[in-house]
């Protein structure tokens, strides 16, 4: 498959952000998930 076939699937990708989000993830993990995010913001 060609990616010219997803245009769509390609442009939503470099506009969304995946957070891993999972029971397990521990409460530090988590502060720097946000700490993260903020400086990006």
């Amino acid at each position: 498959l060609e990616i010219k076939q997803f245009k769509n699937t390609e442009e939503m990708s470099n506009k969304l952000v995946a957070l891993p989000i999972y029971p397990a993830l521990a409460q530090e993990d988590i502060e720097s998930i946000v700490k993260g995010i903020r400086v990006i913001l």
